[in-house]
């Protein structure tokens, strides 16, 4: 079993979750597509994934328009 995570990585895994619902409540497309690489998938929006940055831009606006993205 891994040993106890360390301050400094615990700290940077809140600082992403913090900036990962920052982002959307302030429908920041652009910064919320950048935590993801470049092929990165979020799932859950919608019938289908969202993959690429392309289309995670779009799950912010989703959001504040009263959609899941």
């Amino acid at each position: 079993m891994p040993g106890p995570v360390s301050i400094e990585d615990n700290l940077a895994v809140q600082d992403l979750l913090g900036r990962y619902c920052w982002y959307v409540d302030e429908n920041k497309a652009d910064e919320w597509a950048d935590l993801y690489t470049e092929d990165g998938i979020f799932e859950g929006a919608g019938p289908t994934p969202a993959q690429g940055r392309e289309a995670l831009k779009m799950i912010p606006a989703g959001v504040w328009a009263g959609g899941q993205g």
